[in-house]
């Protein structure tokens, strides 16, 4: 059972990382704020730059030092071997953005929460994204190439 947690928050840039860390255990935070006029929007979009810091190199590890467990994809009986496959194959795939969004929207049935559901399965598309540019940058970074 999944538990949503709703933090509604206005000039909260002080408390907020501690908020976010007492509820860490659940998988599925939001935080709304509320035209907040201190730092508090700047500092979640910082956090969230981080991550896809942190994707864009643990993609370009996975693309460099793993080869495709091809068998992993019908391991049945090991969930996390499925996982960790479909995760190495996804950093392979051409339009990542893309796929993303119709895995979510349509596979994963995001259409049925309407707008809602429309504009969260583009903020993911639009994550990874950043994720596909920032593994360019490091490419270029890592061959001497201007940014």
């Amino acid at each position: 059972m999944s538990i949503s947690v709703l933090i509604l928050t206005l000039n909260e840039e002080i408390n907020l990382p501690a908020c976010l860390a007492a509820v860490a255990w659940s998988d599925d935070i939001v935080v709304l704020d509320s035209f907040s006029t201190d730092r508090t929007v700047n500092w979640w979009i910082e956090k969230h730059n981080r991550y896809s810091w942190l994707d864009a190199r643990e993609s370009l590890r996975s693309l460099e030092g793993e080869r495709v467990d091809w068998r992993g994809i019908l391991d049945r009986g090991d969930a996390v071997r499925r996982r960790r496959t479909l995760k190495a194959l996804s950093f392979r795939l051409p339009c990542r953005p893309l796929l993303r969004f119709f895995y979510m929207y349509f596979l994963r049935r995001g259409f049925l929460d309407g707008r809602p559901g429309y504009v969260y399965c583009r903020l993911l598309a639009s994550y990874e994204f950043m994720i596909v540019v920032k593994m360019a940058e490091i490419r270029r970074r890592q061959q001497g190439l201007p940014i």
